[in-house]
């Protein structure tokens, strides 16, 4: 999405975005299990699965989110279905995702002691990450 820069996709119904999405074949239904996360809502409402209690369903409260603005056009040519999207440009001064002070997602991470892997010690920043009880997400609140 957005040329490898990401972003969420909104959803076709109408509601709102898209936070996890799994594309299978038809007849196929396959979810995602994702843990300590912030999503929008537990149940999905086009499938009914239900992300569980492990999860936030809440604001993670992030300083400054943007949202990409999709736009779509359909052009009528010889084969009569050429449909061009295109989004907004990310531009890196757009959003701000660190969290700040009074964000449920400090210090509601898993731990990642046992893990042994020394990269997890530092957040997206590069500053120290707490491994026993990090924040959720790739910003540690400093």
């Amino acid at each position: 999405m957005n040329d490898g820069a990401g972003g969420l996709a909104p959803n076709p119904a109408g509601d709102g975005y898209w936070d996890l999405q799994v594309s299978g074949t038809a007849g196929l239904v396959r979810n995602l299990a994702p843990a300590k996360c912030f999503l929008t809502q537990q149940i999905d409402p086009n499938t009914g699965y239900d992300y569980g209690s492990n999860n936030f369903y809440t604001d993670p409260l992030v300083v400054d989110s943007y949202v990409n603005i999709l736009e779509t056009t359909s052009i009528i040519d010889e084969g009569g279905n050429n449909i061009a999207v295109r989004y907004t440009p990310l531009l890196p001064a757009q959003g701000n995702y660190h969290i700040q002070a009074t964000s449920p997602a400090r210090d509601n991470g898993q731990s990642v002691v046992s893990y042994g892997f020394a990269p997890l010690s530092f957040d997206f920043d590069g500053q120290s990450r707490n491994i026993s009880m990090p924040d959720v997400g790739a910003d540690e609140y400093q």
